[in-house]
């Protein structure tokens, strides 16, 4: 009786651990698809992106003409959990200065979950 009251306990021991560490796998993978689009945007700004077609350049659109499959809503590139992600384009003197933001898991700027990249384009 106590041998398989034990047995049980550490059934449930193992299960709960599995599932700990699925949902930590899981959120991981979230991450990692919000990184990706982060990383396609970038590749089309960088193929798209030139100082004579700053004025009408829309990010949204040319990352998906290159990547049909990226994740948009209302006009809006989202991230895995289905937030805008931030572009910022600056022209600079030899460039662009990309800024491009996720608010990550918790759905808030400034958060230290927060997925960002800051590049710089040359022309």
């Amino acid at each position: 009786m106590r041998a398989s009251i034990i047995l049980i306990a550490l059934i449930a021991l193992i299960a709960a651990s599995c599932l700990f560490i699925k949902n930590k796998i899981d959120a991981q993978m979230t991450r990692m698809k919000t990184l990706d689009t982060i990383g396609q945007i970038l590749a089309a700004m960088d193929k798209g992106l030139t100082s004579n077609s700053r004025t009408e350049y829309n990010p949204v659109k040319e990352a998906r003409k290159m990547f049909p499959l990226i994740p948009e809503k209302n006009g809006y590139i989202i991230d895995a959990w289905g937030n805008p992600i931030s572009i910022s384009i600056q022209k600079a003197e030899s460039g662009f200065r990309i800024h491009i933001a996720s608010a990550g898991s918790d759905e808030m700027i400034g958060s230290a979950d927060d997925i960002i990249r800051d590049e710089f384009l040359r022309d």
